[in-house]
């Protein structure tokens, strides 16, 4: 009798599957990345070394395109992890623009991407969402901080510089910092400055002489160079090491 329902229970764990719109596109995306993988095994009879170097670069390339395309148009797009891992890095091309915004109004991390385009009503968005942590007293993990700082490392405009500066400034010092440092060095560090330069090196300072964050403080920093390695802030890596103990 237990055998009969162990096996019910399994034809209908089948059956909800297949019927479940998330449980097909996961496997139409794995059918996309076996077929780019085929792409880029042809192709390559009666070529040098270097041409076939180039030639799986520019399939790589291609294929990548094609995956990214086909997550992001997915109808179940916002519950892939990989689509939070689009937003940081999609360029900003005009045929994405109309799903990103359709998207952001159920996924607000589409705003990272959306920034890319320069767009008023993105840069209007963005300082209101400043505006709203700019003097917050608590944060929770409900907060959109790393969103928002994550955008403007796409987007550092002038217009909400300060914004910017007051709230990296605010949160910075706050109970649970080392949670959203990585994305808060980032959007300084996007400045490329050294009114930034001096808030991140104040923050580290702080951090190691109260020995509070320091080494999760660190480790954002490095973090957030790697992202984007601007000379000015190379420095930094060497006044604070990623060494546990300096």
């Amino acid at each position: 009798m237990a055998r009969i329902e162990r096996r019910v229970r399994n034809e209908n764990q089948g059956r909800n599957q297949k019927n479940n719109p998330l449980f097909l596109s996961m496997n139409q995306l794995g059918l996309v990345i076996l077929f780019a993988l085929f792409l880029l095994s042809c192709g390559n009879n009666g070529k040098t070394k270097n041409d076939v170097a180039d030639n799986t670069l520019n399939k790589k390339t291609v294929d990548s395109m094609r995956i990214d395309s086909a997550v992001l148009f997915s109808a179940n797009s916002s519950k892939f992890y990989y689509t939070n891992h689009l937003y940081h890095r999609l360029p900003a091309k005009p045929e994405y623009e109309s799903r990103l915004r359709q998207l952001y109004k159920h996924d607000h991390y589409a705003l990272i991407a959306l920034a890319r385009y320069h767009r008023e009503e993105d840069k209007q968005e963005i300082i209101r969402q400043l505006s709203q942590i700019e003097n917050k007293v608590f944060f929770s993990y409900r907060d959109t901080i790393r969103t928002i700082m994550d955008a403007v490392a796409a987007w550092p405009s002038a217009t909400y510089k300060q914004k910017v500066r007051q709230v990296c400034q605010n949160i910075l010092d706050k109970k649970g910092a080392d949670s959203y440092a990585t994305s808060a060095f980032g959007a300084l560090m996007a400045y490329n400055d050294r009114w930034s330069y001096n808030l991140i090196d104040k923050t580290l300072s702080n951090a190691k002489q109260r020995d509070k964050y320091y080494f999760d403080f660190c480790w954002s920093l490095h973090v957030a160079y790697e992202n984007n390695p601007l000379p000015l802030f190379k420095p930094l890596l060497r006044k604070y090491p990623l060494k546990s103990g300096e």
